[in-house]
């Protein structure tokens, strides 16, 4: 995108999927997109609406777009080849089909059901405690969180950049908004470090060692893989040590 001949911060994006009838862009934009074919080239001439960013608004933009792809959702068959493409090897039949979408579906709100659980507990156990939050610690957590959510954006094909243009809003804005998260979460953390240094909860390298092969094997990833992902053993230790601590919670509730 380009307003008076500059290029828009943020407003580039390479094999972005884009769906007609998402209106997730300015009017006009989706309708000058029908029609073209694969590798078409061309500008598309718009204005950006009165009630846009301010400093964009009632603004001339044009888009220089080149068409790498054209996809149509189409409804697969229900056949052995749907089966395999969604991984699942052992399903041969609609029925073993169906068996296994009611597994996961089961096994899904299972663990929303344990999530809610541990919630709960996590906050009613931190409600007792006295705790100086430092702001540069919330800041930190805070900072933590909005890289997870570019990330987050990333794999949907939108930067953090374009996800403020969408909503109208700004880092800061994003920044207020996970404030009062990142605090909870906080005291989460001091809570559970203090159940670990209280019941003298102790990970070994091996059980750590033991949890990466195991995440591997689940994401069907090297164990140099996940530890380039999870950057230490130490990381692993730790989140292991989190884990016990909250089984203590809940063996005491």
């Amino acid at each position: 995108g380009y307003v008076e001949g500059k290029a828009l911060d943020g407003g580039k994006g390479e094999n972005y999927p884009f769906e007609i009838g998402s209106n997730t862009s300015i009017p006009g934009f989706e309708e000058a997109l029908v029609g073209h074919k694969t590798n078409d080239e061309f500008e598309i001439n718009l204005k950006f609406p009165a009630d846009y960013v301010e400093d964009l608004k009632n603004k001339d933009v044009v888009f220089k777009v080149k068409i790498n792809e054209i996809k149509t959702k189409v409804e697969p068959e229900i056949d052995e080849e749907f089966y395999k493409d969604l991984g699942l090897e052992n399903v041969k039949t609609k029925e073993d089909f169906e068996k296994e979408v009611k597994k996961t579906i089961v096994e899904r709100k299972q663990k929303d059901n344990e999530d809610a659980f541990i919630e709960e507990l996590l906050s009613k156990a931190s409600e007792n405690m006295t705790v100086d939050l430092n702001e540069e610690i919330i800041d930190e957590e805070v900072h933590r969180m909005i890289d997870n959510y570019a990330e987050q954006l990333k794999m949907q094909g939108l930067s953090l950049e374009q996800y403020f243009e969408i909503t109208k809003t700004t880092h800061e804005d994003l920044h207020k908004q996970m404030e009062k998260e990142a605090e909870k979460r906080v005291k989460y953390r001091y809570l559970l470090e203090a159940i670990v240094k209280e019941e003298k909860i102790k990970v070994t390298d091996k059980t750590a060692k033991d949890e990466v092969k195991k995440m591997a094997d689940m994401y069907h990833m090297t164990e140099e893989e996940i530890m380039k992902e999870l950057g230490t053993l130490e990381v692993v230790k730790y989140d292991l040590a989190m884990q016990k601590a909250i089984e203590v919670l809940k063996e005491n509730n």
